[in-house]
């Protein structure tokens, strides 16, 4: 019986089904291979028509050229047998060769580096434009670059992650939005947390031994009284610190800042370690007797003092962000301590001080004890979602995304109304603007990114109720700009943020 009409479309369709979707994929790799070039060059500064030159080589350039060169070969044999491939079959795997080889390479090359590039400039040909259509190009765009995190991961090493004490015990993991905390920030500066109402400050006379009152975000700058006034023989070791503390502070939230406020006041950060890479044990009990440490150091010297206390205290390891790091930050140890049910989280070494180079200064604050998570996950990002205690967590392109802003920058009531990125491209100038309801000074600087700052490349401000800085860059390149504030117009400002802009 012959075949029916529809059967040989079927079997028709079933042949060519796998060449359409072969074709699909080698003709879209060049796309994809411009994509990732093309974003590199966007985060770094460079020219974004320099890869689209490369992808025309590519394709069909390159393949044409091998094609061309082949049957030049084959002719100078005398000809040989006929191709068994056609012309078209030919052209496809050679350009899935080349370009599949150059998408190796590129992503091989700096894995890490094209992953932050592709989550914060993957979206770079839709700067300026909003609405419907660049909206849902800019999602899809930014869910590609999401899947390409695992290649992150592989890449990337927090090397303090093996410095934190391990005791067997697996912390219980707090489910999202255990803390009740606001949903996850979209990067966006309307979604920037609200800046906390302005600290009381501590009564004075407080006595000691009594109960100090509920600690709130942020606490004010004093040590606490036991730890202000401990006696040399309570610090013979640090359980001997961590009993003092516990028979006489019965609060918890009181003894945990106590623990805290001990560890940042009397541990010095180990700059030239860390800059030397000969980072020693950071167990509890060498960090304690050397009183140096890294932040791995701090973290298990809170944990192990919290188990004498019988307060329920982990560490936690992930990335954070400084103003001289990358907007995907480096790695990073800190704390999460749970108090009458909820987790709250604390990083020690930010309250200890600052870092220049091999140099450690010492500078106590609670910025970073019991910070909201919508604040505390600006510039942290732990390994284990759930430890950003959101209601929805920030998957690792949001968090590399939002604006570099110091828990500091909250705390003064500022709000960030532009730029709404971690990094924007510019034509000239980056303009910034920022609601200030407090009326704080602000000055900026900028340099390029990698090269030293030099105090002349200041930015215009102009202070009042809304700051406006415009930061001119005299050549093109990737700029970070540093802003910083105080509450006179005068006198020493502190760091609270930092951004980047790609000048074309």
């Amino acid at each position: 019986m012959p075949r029916s009409r529809t059967s040989s479309i079927g079997f028709a369709a079933l042949r060519i089904a796998p060449k359409i979707l072969l074709a699909i994929l080698v003709y879209g790799m060049p796309l994809l291979g411009f994509w990732v070039a093309s974003s590199l060059a966007a985060y770094r500064g460079g020219a974004t028509w320099l890869p689209l030159v490369v992808g025309l080589v590519a394709f069909p350039v390159a393949p044409l050229a091998w094609d061309a060169f082949a049957e030049y070969r084959r002719r100078r044999r005398g000809g040989g047998k006929e191709r068994i491939l056609t012309f078209g079959d030919r052209l496809l795997l050679r350009t899935f060769a080349i370009t599949f080889t150059l998408l190796v390479v590129l992503l091989a090359a700096r894995p890490e580096l094209a992953f932050v590039a592709l989550s914060t400039r993957g979206d770079w040909m839709f700067d300026d434009r909003r609405g419907g259509i660049a909206e849902k190009s800019r999602r899809a765009l930014f869910a590609a670059a999401q899947g390409l995190e695992w290649l992150y991961l592989l890449a990337h090493e927090n090397r303090f992650a093996e410095l934190v004490d391990e005791d067997g015990e697996k912390p219980d993991f707090p489910e999202p939005g255990a803390t009740g905390s606001a949903p996850a920030s979209t990067g966006t500066a309307s979604a920037r947390p609200a800046p906390p109402p302005a600290p009381s400050p501590k009564p004075d006379g407080q006595a000691a031994a009594k109960p100090a009152a509920p600690v709130e975000w942020p606490a004010p700058s004093e040590l606490h009284p036991l730890v202000r006034d401990m006696p040399p023989d309570a610090e013979r070791s640090y359980e001997a610190v961590a009993t003092y503390l516990r028979e006489r502070e019965h609060d918890p939230r009181q003894r945990v800042k106590a623990l805290h406020d001990w560890i940042a006041d009397r541990v010095a950060y180990d700059a030239v370690a860390l800059a030397d890479d000969t980072i020693p044990t950071q167990e509890a009990r060498a960090v304690f007797d050397a009183r140096k440490a890294v932040c791995a150091g701090y973290a298990n010297l809170l944990k192990a003092m919290a188990q004498i206390t019988g307060d329920e205290v982990v560490v936690v390891v992930g990335d954070a962000r400084t103003e001289v790091d990358e907007v995907g930050g480096g790695g990073h140890a800190w704390n999460a301590a749970r108090i009458a049910g909820k987790w709250l989280l604390i990083d020690v070494t930010w309250d200890a001080g600052h870092v220049s180079g091999r140099a450690f200064t010492k500078r106590y604050g609670t910025l970073y004890l019991f910070t909201p998570p919508e604040v505390f996950g600006i510039d942290h990002l732990p390994e284990q979602a759930s430890w950003q205690l959101r209601a929805t967590p920030l998957t690792r392109g949001e968090f590399m995304r939002q604006p570099m802003l110091g828990a500091d920058f909250f705390v003064r009531g500022f709000r960030l109304e532009r730029p709404d990125r971690s990094q924007v491209t510019v034509s000239d100038a980056l303009d910034i603007a920022l609601d200030n309801p407090r009326g704080q000074f602000v000055n900026a600087s900028f340099a390029l990114k990698g090269a030293a700052r030099n105090p002349a490349n200041r930015c215009a401000i102009q202070n009042g109720r809304t700051v406006t800085a415009r930061c001119i860059f005299p050549t093109e390149g990737a700029y970070s700009v540093l802003l910083f504030a105080n509450t006179q117009e005068f006198g020493t400002f502190d760091h609270i943020a930092t951004l980047e802009a790609v000048k074309r």
